[in-house]
């Protein structure tokens, strides 16, 4: 299996190296940017990170990642500040076009954001603007900074009423908190982060 992933994997080291900029003789420092505690296993949980972590350890010590937590609005303005910033799962917009160069391909697959409650809804698709017809007082929670899709960012900016926004630190974590004590009814959030972030015992649903 790691034979069949080199020739991948050695395309992505080139591609970091073009992106980041900071191409040294001697060590590549990448200042990975992240929206969770630097604390967890986050690193073991992610493919996109067990990859780069991979490539770290086969670099011969030229190769240095370094996780750096910002929230997610702060996350472009390091970006655009620092040459070594990098990002991970990052929907490519226009706006964001104009200010980051995006890969052609993942550096790993991720199942994609989810509409994520703690109780069943008796459908697994779920079109938001249908939703709300129905269920006029849900309440769903996103976070100041994130793209979630061209169609979910303009619900969310034309519904602020029934959409609530974390900024801040660790604003993914605070939201899923959020969730399990329903707070919010449900949050768009990348299922297995939620499952690890959520308290034990908390039984989560996903909906596309």
């Amino acid at each position: 299996m790691l034979t069949s992933l080199k020739p991948l994997l050695f395309a992505l080291v080139l591609v970091y190296l073009a992106l980041c900029n900071q191409a040294k003789a001697s060590e590549l420092q990448i200042d990975l940017l992240v929206d969770f505690p630097l604390d967890t296993i986050v690193d073991k949980n992610t493919l996109p990170l067990r990859n780069l972590r991979y490539l770290e350890a086969q670099s011969q010590d030229q190769l240095n990642i370094r996780l750096v937590s910002a929230n997610m609005a702060r996350q472009w303005v390091l970006l655009e500040k620092q040459e070594n910033a990098c990002l991970l799962n990052k929907i490519k917009t226009p706006e964001r076009s104009q200010k980051a160069i995006f890969t052609q391909k993942p550096i790993g697959h991720e199942t994609p954001l989810r509409l994520i409650t703690i109780y069943p809804i008796e459908q697994d698709t779920i079109n938001l603007e249908h939703l709300y017809s129905w269920q006029p007082d849900f309440i769903v929670g996103v976070v100041n900074g994130r793209s979630y899709s061209p169609i979910i960012d303009k619900f969310v900016s034309n519904n602020s009423k029934v959409v609530l926004t974390r900024s801040g630190d660790m604003s993914s974590r605070k939201l899923i908190d959020m969730l399990a004590i329903a707070r919010v009814d449900a949050i768009n959030e990348y299922t297995k982060q939620a499952t690890l972030f959520a308290p034990k015992g908390t039984k989560l649903f996903a909906f596309i």
